[in-house]
């Protein structure tokens, strides 16, 4: 049977159309395959078979996209260049076998291997490119391995990424910083304030200015070492306590306060005042005596009451005023007691009067001599 060509106008329906010889269709439009995604090829299995796919050969991919579709991967194979001077968007894939080169960029290649970082180290044909700085896209960690040094600049977060800093590697000032290990250099100079510490505690010396606190400070021993000349090494202000609470309170056994003069002939003086005028004094005199004085605003009446350190005499440089009823010594005229100019006893005996002394005798009120 002998074969003729026909013409189809308005379609042509059939299970199966078999062709032999050229067939022509006319322009691109007048062909329609459904399938595939853009950007794809129609390839044969080399036994009639067609399929939408990418082609994948030993040639580069020329000429070089501007878009690489979704779904679509094109090659640039082993021992080839693509080159491109346009920027490539890709929504698919790009597999870059041999070298990608961007005209545009004074033909610099990409060096270095997958997740390395590319940088600029001088070379007119390759970007640099290292093992100790690397960037891995499925986790956004950025390794280096060195320094990171930032002259002007700063680093900015919360710093939660950063552990396990050695103390010796940390230089500088660092405004505002809080740990909670233990601060191990001996010295630390410039530590202007800790705000509030729970506890502290220290086997050396504290070395300081004002000690300022609102409550009670326990301590073993207070040892005041000072050179003050004009001010008191310890002053106490208490400017609303009852009367009977004491700004000193010592609570001991057999309590005492320690007065020791470290100059030979110096006074140790209690010194009462009001308004910081002083008004009376207890002490030890230079001569070791016990005295107590009064500031009559002028000077200090400083023989008002004095008792002898070595005999226990007890003098009085003034006037002795008694409301109430004074007694003295009481004596038998058998064993009168040394004579005393001025002095007052009281015989006993049966006499029972008073008696005065003129250094030699005594003599009763009535200038009667005692015997």
């Amino acid at each position: 049977m002998a074969l003729k060509d026909f013409r189809v106008k308005n379609g042509l329906s059939t299970p199966k159309l078999t062709v032999d010889g050229t067939s022509e269709l006319g322009e691109v439009a007048n062909v329609s395959i459904t399938g595939g995604v853009s950007g794809q090829s129609i390839i044969t299995d080399g036994s009639g078979v067609l399929s939408f796919g990418n082609p994948t050969s030993s040639d580069p991919i020329a000429p070089m996209p501007t878009l690489i579709a979704t779904g679509v991967t094109e090659t640039v194979p082993t021992n080839y260049q693509g080159l491109f001077g346009y920027p490539i968007e890709v929504d698919g894939t790009l597999e870059i076998d041999g070298v990608l080169i961007d005209v545009n960029s004074d033909s610099l290649r990409v060096g270095g291997s997958n997740n390395q970082v590319q940088f600029n180290n001088g070379s007119d044909e390759t970007l640099g490119a290292s093992a100790n700085f690397t960037f891995d896209r499925a986790t956004s960690n950025l390794d280096v391995t060195g320094n990171i040094t930032v002259s002007t600049g700063k680093f900015f977060g919360d710093g939660g990424g950063l552990s396990a800093l050695a103390g010796a590697n940390v230089t500088g000032t660092v405004s505002t910083a809080t740990t909670a290990g233990t601060v191990t250099t001996a010295a630390q100079p410039n530590i202007t304030s800790v705000g509030t510490l729970s506890s502290l505690t220290a086997t050396g010396n504290i070395t300081g200015g004002n000690l300022i606190t609102s409550g009670s400070i326990t301590l073993n021993q207070l040892s005041l070492n000072s050179d003050l000349t004009t001010t008191p090494p310890l002053q106490l202000t208490a400017g609303s306590l009852q009367d009977g609470v004491g700004a000193l309170r010592i609570d001991a056994v057999e309590p005492d306060i320690y007065l020791n003069d470290t100059n030979a002939s110096g006074h140790s003086t209690v010194t009462f005042a009001t308004g910081n005028v002083a008004a009376a004094a207890i002490g030890k005199n230079n001569n070791e005596d016990f005295y107590i004085t009064v500031n009559t605003g002028s000077g200090w009446l400083d023989t008002t009451f004095i008792a002898d350190h070595l005999t226990g005499n007890i003098s009085l440089g003034y006037n002795l005023a008694v409301t109430g009823i004074t007694k003295t010594g009481s004596y038998s005229n058998t064993a009168l007691p040394t004579s005393v100019a001025g002095g007052i006893i009281y015989i006993t005996n049966g006499n029972d009067k008073p008696a005065y002394g003129d250094g030699t005798n005594w003599y009763y009120f009535d200038n009667t001599q005692v015997t």
